[in-house]
């Protein structure tokens, strides 16, 4: 019988206390940093450091370990150079210019070292939201829809549908409440010296604007995680981290991108309980002095095109004020459609990609065909393949118009007739068909879930020493895994349906033994079993 006052005591002493931080630890986060990165107030460059890492490893090791046990952070850290970025419209309004703050390149390194030890602590004691996949290790906005995703699909292959909202704040990481924030640390068992480094951390601090050689005086900063920091964006999600909980229905996060997912047969259900759960968001958003941006908050209704006629006249209010209902809304970089058939998303990729060859092809008599495919690798490629997991269960019809642009590019880059076969231009250019690259892909993602190298939401689905069986079934042989029951084509298309029967097609040698190489011998295993 599980000990409850065992299990609760434990708990309340969970507590972080900082390690001390070595010359090693110094020289690997010295290592990790981006040459790219812009030098702050100081003026000291990656590049400098990188260089000097052998002879000054143990000098830091020192000053952030004085930090550690002294519960200080350095003022002069705290002060961060604000350059504004145009990003479109008129030059003469603030609104269109987005402001990059930029630290201390030291002040980094100590952050990643207790950033380090934060992250570890939270993850090891199950601190955070399952349902939250930003900036977490094994999470991407690929999982995230995945999720969404199989959740809307499955609700389909019952016969019911599925209301979406999709939420937007408010400056999210400029106004989160420090006197909130460190209580919620405290809640997590983060207490003692180490909250008082936080405090430290979070207080104090200063922005400059530079313009060219010109710099604004000083502005004191005292609310809003660290811009341009490596803590900044663990401590906001820390600060979200209890919202779900204050919600009777699904929920997908990413960083601040939230999305409520409730389904049901009846119209006046459904739009009850999406009321409902938007009255509690409001009330939890206040008590955390967060401000929801309701003309970017948008509702869609998500089911079979004959589902959902019933649902058209749903109507959703956030404190007296009617949300928009969408047909169409992107989320976390793919464009979605009440069917999730992607007809909209595939539109959407295949004109960045008409215009990206364009670029291309405007320039090709200006570069060597090296120089070409770099840029079609740098500039089209990525456009292909951004969370191709979640959408490339589309129709034939939309994948074929993507090849299609794939074999443009290529016959662009080499200067080829339309006679050339398409398989020998993309041997040329070391490329692979659409189709192969996206297989690969998801073998590799399948590949993390059954290593635990997926979030739970995912790697939970698929039990693999259990799916090892010896009854008879379609699928037999060795180490395969079972097949979900789904009544309808919406629910084949779940990831977890796909993933199941792609597994299954590799040669047994490459499932069996899987679990003793790593993703990149696996990753070669499957290319040449395509």
């Amino acid at each position: 019988m599980i000990n409850l006052n065992l299990i609760l005591t434990m708990y309340i002493h969970l507590a972080l206390n900082f390690k001390d931080i070595t010359a090693d630890d110094i020289f690997k986060c010295i290592d990790d940093l981006s040459t790219n990165k812009s030098s702050g107030l100081d003026d000291i460059k990656t590049s400098l450091l990188k260089l000097a890492s052998p002879h000054i490893c143990s000098s830091l090791s020192y000053i952030c370990n004085l930090s550690l046990t002294s519960s200080e952070f350095p003022n002069d850290w705290k002060k961060a150079k604000v350059t504004p970025i145009y990003k479109s419209g008129n030059h003469c309004n603030l609104e269109n210019y987005r402001p990059i703050s930029i630290l201390s390149v030291v002040s980094k390194i100590l952050e990643k070292c207790v950033h380090n030890q934060l992250y570890y602590y939270l993850t090891s004691c199950n601190i955070l939201s399952n349902c939250q996949s930003g900036f977490r290790a094994n999470h991407s906005t690929s999982t995230a829809l995945l999720d969404f995703q199989d959740y809307i699909l499955n609700n389909m292959d019952k016969g019911i549908v599925t209301g979406v909202i999709f939420l937007d704040l408010k400056k999210a990481f400029d106004t989160v409440n420090h006197n909130i924030l460190l209580s919620k640390l405290k809640h997590y068992g983060i207490n003692g010296k180490v909250l008082k480094w936080f405090k430290s951390y979070l207080s104090q601090r200063s922005q400059t604007v530079s313009i060219g050689s010109e710099f604004s005086d000083f502005k004191n900063i005292d609310i809003g995680v660290p811009q341009g920091s490596i803590l900044g964006p663990l401590l906001f999600i820390i600060y979200i981290n209890s919202l779900p909980e204050h919600i009777n229905c699904k929920v997908v996060m990413y960083a601040d991108d939230t999305s409520l997912l409730l389904s049901s047969k009846d119209p006046k259900n459904l739009e009850h309980m999406l009321n409902y759960n938007l009255n509690n968001i409001a009330k939890w958003f206040s008590a955390n002095e967060l401000t929801l941006n309701i003309k970017k908050t948008k509702f869609m209704i998500f089911g079979s095109s004959h589902m959902i006629k019933n649902f058209k006249d749903i109507s959703v209010k956030y404190n007296g004020t009617i949300l928009e209902h969408v047909q169409e809304f992107k989320y976390l970089g793919v464009t979605l459609d009440s069917t999730l058939s992607w007809d909209c998303h595939v539109n959407i990729v295949n004109s960045k990609i008409s215009k990206k060859i364009g670029v291309i092809r405007r320039v090709k008599h200006l570069l060597p065909q090296s120089s070409l495919s770099m840029l079609g690798s740098a500039l089209v490629l990525p456009l292909f393949d951004y969370c191709s997991s979640v959408w490339n269960n589309c129709s034939k019809l939309n994948l074929a118009s993507l090849q299609t642009q794939q074999n443009k590019l290529a016959r662009i880059i080499l200067g080829a007739d339309l006679y050339t076969p398409i398989d020998d231009m993309l041997n040329d250019l070391n490329w692979s068909r659409l189709n192969k690259r996206w297989d690969i892909a998801m073998y590799c993602l399948i590949y993390k879930c059954l290593s635990n190298l997926a979030p739970a939401y995912l790697s939970s689905q698929f039990d693999y020493t259990s799916s090892i069986h010896s009854y008879p079934t379609r699928y037999q042989c060795s180490a395969s895994l079972v097949l979900p029951r789904n009544s309808s084509r919406s629910g084949q298309r779940t990831f977890h349906a796909r993933a199941v029967k792609m597994w299954n097609t590799l040669p047994p040698e490459v499932r069996l033994n899987f679990s003793s190489v790593s993703l990149s011998v696996f990753k070669r295993n499957v290319r040449l079993f395509l």
